[in-house]
């Protein structure tokens, strides 16, 4: 089991105890991390979401559909009143991060549409300056291929985005990494190259966020995705 595997695993199933799963777990110490705030994460989503039932509950709506007044709410039924909005918080959150594509979509467009040009043509990067941007935004990575060429800050995200220059089939390929702006799916999207010419690009639900890539037509999206997914790691 490789990193990829491993943390597509993690997110659908935290608690997964299978013997590849495990012994990757335990042989490597980003993944190792990974699992261990995937895990906290559930724990805590859990916890939100659990609402226990009052004592005595049965017999007090039993008592108002038999039209008797109902007796002042007590702190059980003020407790429960509150996990419940809770829970309807978090279930609205996450309705809103489903339904919101678009506005997102729209936007990372025109930021690639006007920074594709002057982030491209820099000049490449050791992997040591790559992992100090990375860095700035609780990210590192384990680029052994060497296709990362460039790395620089970037202030779409609040939380922190980074624009990586990866090495792809067609040129070259621009990532945005943003942290804690979120995306249901994977959605495709088509934009203009400044001088003139076509791009082509993916906006994609990453662990903490999403990415944008950015390359020529033609170009294998999905396998510059892949690869970001396993070199880039995240411990913020």
């Amino acid at each position: 089991m490789n990193c990829l595997e491993f943390r597509r695993r993690c997110l659908a199933e935290p608690g997964h105890r299978g013997h590849e799963f495990l012994q990757h777990e335990n042989e490597c110490e980003e993944c190792t991390r990974f699992a261990t705030e995937m895990k906290e994460f559930d724990s805590r989503l859990s916890d939100a979401l659990r609402i226990d039932v009052p004592a005595g509950l049965e017999g007090r709506i039993k008592r108002r559909h038999q039209g008797l007044k109902p007796s002042r709410p007590g702190p059980h039924i003020l407790s429960l009143a509150a996990s419940i909005l809770v829970a309807v918080g978090i279930t609205i959150g996450v309705l809103y991060v489903a339904v919101q594509p678009q506005p997102l979509q729209a936007a990372v467009r025109d930021h690639i549409e006007k920074e594709w040009e002057s982030v491209v043509k820099n000049d490449e990067m050791d992997a040591e300056a790559t992992a100090a941007v990375l860095s700035n935004i609780g990210g590192m990575t384990r680029d052994d291929e060497g296709k990362i060429k460039y790395a620089s800050l970037c202030d779409f995200s609040d939380y922190g985005s980074v624009h990586l220059v990866v090495e792809g089939q067609k040129g070259p390929v621009l990532v945005l990494l943003m942290k804690e702006k979120h995306v249901a799916k994977a959605n495709f999207m088509a934009m203009s190259m400044p001088g003139g010419g076509r791009l082509e690009g993916m906006l994609t639900l990453t662990s903490n966020g999403s990415m944008a890539i950015v390359g020529q037509e033609g170009e294998e999206l999905h396998t510059v995705g892949e690869f970001v997914r396993d070199a880039v790691f995240w411990v913020l």
